[in-house]
Order: C-alpha cells, then structure tokens, then sequence
C-alpha cells in the first residue's frame, strides 16, 4: 500500500537518502491500531522535513513536505491551466 501511494523516483530518492545518513531526525507516532504518523528530517540539496500519515482503515496515504519540488509544484508560475499537479515528491492532498 504504501509502495503503491508514491511514484518510483520517490521511493528511490527516499531509499537512497536513508542509506546515505541524509535522514538525520525521524518520528514516528502509532495513533491507533489503524493509523501510523511519520516524520523525518532530510539533507537533500537543502534540508527539508516531511510528514505521512497512514490510515490503514480507511486505505490513504497522506503527505506533505517542505522539499523543494514541493514548494515548485505550488508556486504559480507552475500552474497549467489552474491545475497544480505534484510531481515527484510524493506530496498527495
């Protein structure tokens, strides 16, 4: 499932910042028995945090982040016809 919520360049990116030390902080919260919090501080070009939430009740991912391709997707300048679409940073409404 969560493999599945995030595009192939996210989860190579995240798994190679992980094995490279650039994950310097990391959280997690078990909620209940259905829904997991996660937080990480990330050394990518600048250092950035992220959060994900997943509600195995209900099958959703959610996640938001300070990254840089974050902040790209939501300037707008990037916008094409009114609608902002995430690239690879896995960031999902």
């Amino acid at each position: 499932m969560v493999l599945k919520g995030f595009e192939a360049a996210t989860i190579q990116r995240g798994v190679y910042y992980f094995e490279n030390r650039r994950v310097i902080e990391r959280s997690n919260n078990i909620v209940g028995l259905s829904l997991v919090e996660l937080e990480a501080s990330v050394l990518g070009e600048q250092k950035y945090t992220t959060h994900v939430t997943i509600d195995l009740s209900n099958y959703q991912i959610r996640s938001r982040c300070s990254c840089p391709v974050h902040q790209q997707v939501h300037r707008p300048s990037s916008a094409k016809s009114g609608n902002l679409q995430p690239l690879n940073c896995g960031w999902q409404n």
